[in-house]
């Protein structure tokens, strides 16, 4: 197990650094590195958050905050948070003077793994659904 977590962490280091950066100023000095991004035609289509945590299902102010700091940096119309646990159902908060929208979503850790590859999938869709979203310039 400890390799597998090693070679894990050695992966995820090796594509943050390939990744382009984001800055939330226009100096480029406040660099910002989401959990998740998806990248498309040389700019940042998607952000996401994750935590492992319990959430009870509008997502806890500072976890909204940081990801709303993502979705500023990469200029995207939605972003997403994930917790670890929570309500079956999300939610979506849209913010007017940013004209963004961040969506809550909850994993289900407790159960078996055809199930949580499942819940997996589904947002993986809906990912690629706000990255098509992005990349039209419409806000879902």
């Amino acid at each position: 197990m400890d390799v597998l977590a090693f070679g894990f962490a050695d992966a995820a280091e090796e594509a943050h650094q390939q990744t382009p950066k984001l800055y939330l100023d226009d100096r480029r000095r406040l660099n910002v590195q989401p959990d998740l991004s998806r990248w498309a035609g040389g700019r940042c289509r998607f952000v996401g958050e994750l935590k492992y945590r319990y959430d009870a299902g509008n997502g806890a102010a500072p976890n909204v905050y940081q990801t709303v700091a993502y979705a500023l940096a990469a200029g995207v119309p939605d972003a997403m948070l994930i917790y670890a646990h929570g309500p079956a159902t999300g939610t979506a908060h849209y913010l007017p003077g940013l004209g963004a929208r961040i969506h809550v979503r909850h994993l289900n850790l407790n159960t078996e793994p055809a199930e949580l590859l499942s819940q997996i999938q589904l947002l993986a869709d809906h990912i690629d659904r706000l990255t098509i979203a992005s990349l039209r310039g419409d806000l879902v």
